[in-house]
Formats: structure tokens, C-alpha cells, sequence
């Protein structure tokens, strides 16, 4: 595990934390960007990397942290930052009592990302003020999970996505992920004003809206395959290796926690509920 590198950007300083392979190169998935704005940080960190991003953190003032979502890769460090910082902490509703008695993480994640301890998550106000000159405004943007929330700093048009971006195809989806949430969540994003992309793991992106329009075309085009399938008689099992071949090694890998079949059974789910 390693400080990997440092993204610098007018008013935004952001540092990647996670794996790397004997190469010194990262995996996007298990490594995550921590951003910050003056006295407030965008997420936390993984826990494992305490050490580095208390580093990076060293003689700054950190009085707040926008949490996008509760995974351990972005919560882990919220109980180091109250206790050494004295931080506030918001994030949205959704998420305040599995953060508020610690993430239960299988295995896997465990020690990928090691234990997110007990911190309590304050309740989102209309807008965090910096000490920079910025403000953020929480949009809650359920999909990849039910308490995402991205920030916008509407004088900027920047746009912090979380894991909203990511990638602009999806392989997998957990269980607790929903293409219709998906679906709503990036078309709103799209009627946002903003042009400049803050990606928890792909660092900056310019062109925002053109990846985020690429995502909502991916559901869009992998609802409408389903449904031509379903409505020929293919079972869900059919549709999935027909679309997306049979389950591998990281499906297998995470006891089925994400899974191919996950995108075609969602998208049966919201075309049966409409």
C-alpha cells in the first residue's frame, strides 16, 4: 500500500492512496483519491492508509469532510480525522447508523482496505462552505449506491462524482446497486452546470458530461438488449451469457457481492416495475 501520487489543480489538491504491484503501478479500483479545498476534505481514504494521508494532511486544518458514500474506501479514515482533527462530518442520511457502528467488510475487503471504525456522520446542509472561497452543494445521486452524493461548486462548474463516473461501461454490479437509480441519477447529473469532472479514482476529467453521457448510453443500450431478450423468452441466466458471458474470478472472488448477473436481473427489476 502506498502514497501513489499527488493531483494538483487551481484551488484543489488531491492525493491517490492505495495498492501498487511490483511495478509501482495502481490498480484503479483499490486505490482512491482523497481531494481537498482549503479546510475540507471530499472523502476519507481507505484505512490502511492512515498513515500516508495524515502525511498529506500534516499542518492543515481540517475542519470538515464531504463524504460521498460509505464505502470503506471513502469513509475509512472518518473516525481518525474526528478524533485527530476534530472534523465534522457530513454525508447523506442513508448512511449514519452502518457508519455510526462501523462497516461489517467480508474478508476480501478486509484486508484490501482493512476496518472502518465507529465515527458519527453529520446530516448534509444545503451547502459546505470553505475556507477557500468555495462552496459545495450535496446532490444526492443514488445508483451505485443508495447514499451516493456528489458536490457541486456551481460558480467553478465542478462536479465531485464519488463513484458516480468511474468507468463508462460497467462489468459488475454489487447488490446493492440499481440500473433505474443509475439511470436517473446520471441524466440529472447531465442537467447539472458544470464541465469539469472530479473522479474519486480516475482523478480530473475535462470532458465530464461527454463520460457521464457514455455511462447513461451503457444503461440505456444494455436495458433495451435485456428487454429484447426477455420478451423473445430468454431466461435471466441466458440473458447474462448471452450479453455478458459466464461469471469469472472476481465474481467468484467477492462470494458473488458483484456479479454479472447483478446488471441483467437490476434491469429486469426496473423494466418490471414501470
Amino acid at each position: 500500500m502506498a502514497l501513489i501520487h499527488h493531483i494538483d489543480h487551481p484551488f484543489v489538491e488531491g492525493v491517490r492512496l492505495g495498492r501498487v504491484n511490483r511495478k509501482g503501478q495502481y490498480n484503479l479500483i483499490t486505490s482512491c483519491i482523497v481531494y481537498r479545498l482549503g479546510n475540507t476534505t471530499i472523502d476519507t481514504g481507505p484505512p490502511r492508509e492512515w498513515q500516508h494521508l495524515r502525511g498529506f494532511l500534516e499542518g492543515q486544518t481540517v475542519s470538515q469532510v464531504a463524504l460521498t458514500h460509505h464505502h470503506e474506501d471513502h469513509s475509512g479514515n472518518g473516525h481518525q480525522l474526528q478524533r485527530q482533527f476534530g472534523s465534522t462530518i457530513y454525508s447523506h442520511s442513508n448512511n449514519h447508523e452502518l457508519l455510526s457502528n462501523g462497516l461489517k467488510l467480508s474478508p476480501i475487503r478486509r484486508a484490501t482496505f482493512g476496518n472502518v471504525k465507529p465515527f458519527t456522520p453529520n446530516p448534509l446542509p444545503a451547502f459546505i462552505e470553505t475556507n477557500c472561497g468555495k462552496r459545495l452543494q450535496p446532490i444526492h445521486m443514488p445508483g451505485h449506491t443508495n447514499d451516493l452524493v456528489c458536490y457541486l461548486e456551481p460558480d467553478e462548474g465542478w462536479l465531485f462524482t464519488g463513484d458516480l463516473y468511474v468507468s463508462s461501461k460497467l462489468k459488475y454490479m454489487t447488490v446493492a446497486e440499481d440500473v433505474g437509480d443509475w439511470i436517473s441519477s446520471l441524466t440529472a447529473a447531465l442537467n447539472l452546470d458544470f464541465d469539469t469532472l472530479f473522479c474519486s479514482h480516475r482523478a480530473v476529467v475535462n470532458n465530464g458530461k461527454a463520460v457521464l453521457a457514455e455511462k447513461l448510453a451503457f444503461f440505456q443500450e444494455m436495458k433495451q438488449n435485456v428487454y429484447t431478450l426477455w420478451q423473445r423468452g430468454d431466461s435471466p441466466k441466458q440473458i447474462r451469457k448471452r450479453l455478458l458471458g459466464n461469471e469469472d474470478i472476481m465474481s467468484l472472488m467477492s462470494g458473488l457481492h458483484m456479479s454479472k448477473q447483478k446488471i441483467i436481473d437490476s434491469c429486469l427489476d426496473d423494466l418490471q416495475g414501470q
